[in-house]
């Protein structure tokens, strides 16, 4: 299927409109066959990628994978492939590809992985009502080594699967990891809802005295360490008000390790504070692994893939806004320029809701795609 608009409707009302200056190939029809008679107006179309190479010599295969000279290899499969392909010819004397070109096969590879996890967890995140923020620190009695990836996020998926199946059967959660940048330990922070059958505690100041970012103290100009001046108080979000922040007694930190939950009153801010943790670091150190865990109930958005040869955007605008019942958020426009290891798109991103005053997230995918 061929498209150049992309129509996502999300579990509160709103709904988010993607076009795509020059259409993209899904590879789920890539190999198929259909009917190559030109499409109507804005409506849902099948051909073949022959066909679509005729109407657009300028179309692109991207995101969804890659024709190999070996066979179609689906995305998150493409540097494993050609890196294994290379090895064996190299071994047998005949170089598949230069070094040169398995690096760069590999940050393109990389850039769009961390691409699609972007997109993924802004709509799971999106789509889903949020309660609680918790994040995750595991300690040498949890794990033989925090700074091994594998095992520190096989850990907390398990303490989750105990929790669903002994405490609360319908929970939700969206989890994404962070690699503390200076000792290397995995930290763990998820958006989690239906966890009522969860017990927590109200968080104390156990610092004594002042750190820094990387957990030095802070010295006066004596030298001296600088007392915390909350020791002892209950922890909160912000000083000298804010909400308070949770420990999970559920997650005993003799066992486990350290816990902080807070709940969450703005679901947008949420998710962008969720997402900051996905950077191009990430998603180098857990390439070909999975970068984020979430629940099976949690729920999608709708997704609808439209292709228009002739319709302008104004006369979509007011297509969609007929047909589904909302009004067009003139305030959130979007367009971002793509240029990513040879592919060139230009991607522009518009809001509907019920409300134009209504908020809406803005789409972090901007961050990534260059």
């Amino acid at each position: 299927m061929a498209y150049n608009f992309s129509l996502k409707k999300y579990a509160n009302g709103t709904l988010q409109l993607t076009y795509y200056d020059t259409p993209i190939i899904d590879s789920l029809d890539y190999k198929k066959q259909d009917s190559i008679d030109k499409p109507d107006c804005f409506s849902p179309y099948r051909y073949d990628d022959a066909a679509a190479a005729n109407l657009f010599p300028d179309m692109h295969l991207y995101e969804f994978g890659c024709d190999t000279p070996f066979g179609f290899v689906e995305p998150e499969n493409i540097d494993f492939v050609m890196s294994n392909r290379n090895n064996v010819l190299k071994d047998s004397g005949e170089v598949f590809l230069s070094d040169e070109e398995i690096k760069k096969r590999h940050e393109k590879s990389v850039s769009t992985s961390l691409s699609r996890t972007v997109h993924k967890i802004y709509d799971l995140g999106r789509n889903n009502v949020w309660e609680w923020f918790f994040t995750f620190t595991l300690n040498e009695s949890a794990v033989k080594n925090r700074c091994d990836y594998d095992e520190c996020s096989a850990k907390v998926r398990k303490w989750f699967n105990n929790i669903r199946s002994r405490r609360c059967p319908d929970i939700r959660y969206l989890i994404v990891p962070e690699k503390h940048p200076s000792s290397g330990a995995w930290h763990f922070h998820a958006l989690v809802s239906n966890c009522s059958g969860l017990d927590f505690k109200q968080a104390i100041n156990n610092q004594e005295y002042r750190k820094d970012d990387i957990g030095n103290l802070i010295l006066d100009k004596k030298g001296q360490p600088i007392r915390n001046k909350y020791f002892g108080d209950y922890l909160r979000t912000s000083y000298p008000n804010g909400d308070f922040i949770y420990n999970i007694v559920d997650f005993d930190e003799k066992r486990y390790g350290f816990t902080t939950a807070t709940r969450v009153k703005d679901t947008r801010k949420a998710i962008s504070y969720i997402m900051k943790y996905l950077t191009k670091e990430l998603a180098e150190c857990t390439f070909g692994k999975k970068r984020f865990f979430y629940s099976k109930n949690l729920e999608v958005p709708e997704r609808s893939l439209f292709f228009s040869d002739n319709a302008s955007l104004h006369e979509i605008i007011r297509y969609i806004e007929c047909n589904f019942n909302v009004t067009f958020n003139k305030d959130y426009i979007k367009t971002i320029k793509i240029n990513n290891y040879g592919y060139q798109n230009t991607v522009s991103y518009l809001e509907f809701a019920d409300n134009v005053s209504q908020d809406v997230s803005d789409h972090p995918g901007a961050a990534f795609v260059n």
